[in-house]
C-alpha cells in the first residue's frame, strides 16, 4: 500500500462517492428546464406520488447535504496538512473558476462556487474549539431556516403549470434554443443566485452544514460512527421532520406547499449523518467493502462535472424529447443506469490513473509544478 493512499480514509471516500451518485437523481430532474424542474405529465404518472414521497424522505436535500458536510471536513483535513490557511485560498479560488465555468457555459444548478465563496467564512472556524463550531453550526442552520421561511412568502400561490400549457412550452423554449441563449439563461440564474440567494439565506446554510462536517470530523464520527443512543435520536428525528414535510408538500394550501419548499431541506440533515454513519459501520469490518464508492469518491469533482455534461447532452441536444415524455420512474431508471455507469467508470480510471482528470488540474492550477499530486480528503480534494 503507497504512502497516498495509507493517508486516505476509507469512510470518507465511501461517503464522498455515495454523495456524488445521489445527487445526480435529483439534478437529473433540472438537467432539461433548470428553472422549473420536473412537471407532471398529463395525466400523472401512477408512479409519481409513491416515488415523490420516496425522494422526498430519502433522496431531496440528503445527498447534497452529504456533500456540503464533507466539504467541510475538507477544509479541516487540509488545514492540518498545509497548517495554514493560504493554500486552502488558493485552492478554493481555483474551484470557485470552475464552478463558475460550470455554471456559465454547461449547467447553472452548480454549487461550486457558492461552496467557494462560503468556505472562505468558514476557514475562520478551523481554529475554534469544537463546542463553539457545533454552537455556530446550530445557530447558521437555524438563521438560514428563519430566513428561508421568510422568502416562502414571496413565491407564487397560483400552482405551476402543466406540461402541456403554452406557458410551459414557452419557458422550455430558451433551454432547448440555441446555446447563446441557454448560456444567457445560465447567465441570469447564476448572478441571482450569487448575488441575492447566496448572501441572503444559501451562505448561512452552507456555512452551518460545512461546519456541521467539520464538528462530526473533530469528534472522530468518521472513525467510530453515532453511538446507539445518537443513532436512535437522530433517526427519530428524521422520521418526525420527514412526516412535516410529507404533510406539508400534500396539503391543499399553496402557502403550504411553498413551506415544504423549505421543511425538505432541513429534514435532510438527520438523514444525511444517517447514511453517513451507515457507511461507516459497512466500511468497519474491512476498508475494501465498499471499494466501488471509495473508487468514485476519488474522482468527485471529474464525476460532478461529468454529470452534468451527461445530463446537458441529453436532455437539451440528443433527447430534447424526453422532457415531454419522462414521468418520474424513467428519470429514476436513468440517474440508477448512470450511477452503475459511473461505479464501473471510476474503477477501471483509477486501474490506469492515479487521480481523476480535473483534480490534477486543480491541483497544477493551485500549485503548479512544485507540488507533486498527494490523494487528500475531502470534496475539496
Amino acid at each position: 500500500m503507497s504512502a497516498n493512499s495509507q493517508m486516505r480514509n476509507p469512510n470518507i471516500d465511501s461517503v464522498r462517492g455515495l454523495a456524488v451518485l445521489g445527487i445526480f437523481f435529483i439534478n437529473i430532474l433540472f438537467m432539461g428546464n433548470s428553472l422549473e424542474g420536473y412537471i407532471p405529465t398529463i395525466p400523472a404518472a401512477a408512479s409519481d406520488v409513491p416515488l415523490e414521497v420516496f425522494s422526498r424522505l430519502l433522496l431531496e436535500g440528503r445527498f447534497i447535504g452529504l456533500f456540503t458536510m464533507l466539504f467541510g471536513v475538507g477544509l479541516v483535513i487540509q488545514y492540518q496538512r498545509f497548517g495554514q490557511v493560504f493554500p486552502i485560498k488558493r485552492r478554493l479560488k481555483i474551484l470557485m473558476l470552475f464552478g463558475l465555468l460550470h455554471g456559465i457555459f454547461i449547467w447553472p444548478g452548480d454549487v461550486l462556487l457558492s461552496y467557494g465563496l462560503s468556505a472562505m467564512v468558514a476557514i475562520r472556524y478551523l481554529d475554534a474549539p469544537l463546542d463553539h463550531i457545533h454552537k455556530r453550526a446550530l445557530q447558521f442552520l437555524g438563521f438560514s431556516a428563519i430566513v428561508m421561511l421568510l422568502l416562502t412568502q414571496a413565491l407564487p400561490t397560483e400552482p405551476l403549470p402543466s406540461r402541456l400549457s403554452p406557458e410551459y412550452q414557452a419557458s422550455l423554449a430558451p433551454w432547448i434554443g440555441p446555446y447563446l441563449g441557454q448560456v444567457l439563461q445560465h447567465l441570469a440564474m447564476m448572478l441571482m443566485m450569487t448575488l441575492v440567494m447566496l448572501p441572503i439565506a444559501l451562505l448561512w446554510y452552507i456555512l452551518g452544514m460545512m461546519l456541521l462536517g467539520m464538528y462530526l470530523y473533530r469528534s472522530h464520527f468518521f472513525n467510530e460512527g453515532l453511538t446507539d443512543a445518537a443513532r436512535i435520536r437522530l433517526l427519530l428525528l428524521a422520521l418526525l421532520l420527514g412526516a412535516v414535510d410529507l404533510t406539508l408538500y400534500f396539503s391543499e394550501s399553496r402557502a403550504l406547499v411553498n413551506l415544504a419548499e423549505i421543511t425538505v431541506i432541513f429534514s435532510a440533515i438527520p438523514v444525511s449523518v444517517l447514511y453517513a454513519d451507515l457507511i461507516i459501520r459497512l466500511c468497519r469490518g474491512s476498508e475494501t467493502v465498499l471499494k466501488p464508492l471509495q473508487n468514485v469518491g476519488k474522482l468527485a469533482l471529474s464525476l460532478y462535472i461529468l454529470q452534468s455534461l451527461l445530463g446537458i447532452a441529453c436532455f437539451r441536444y440528443l433527447f430534447p424529447d424526453w422532457l415531454q415524455s419522462f414521468d418520474r420512474i424513467h428519470y429514476l431508471i436513468t440517474a440508477l443506469t448512470w450511477a452503475a455507469c459511473q461505479i464501473l467508470l471510476a474503477s477501471w480510471y483509477l486501474r490506469c490513473f492515479k487521480q481523476g482528470p480535473l483534480e490534477r488540474l486543480w491541483r497544477y492550477l493551485a500549485f503548479g509544478r512544485t507540488q507533486r499530486a498527494t490523494n487528500t480528503h475531502g470534496v475539496n480534494s
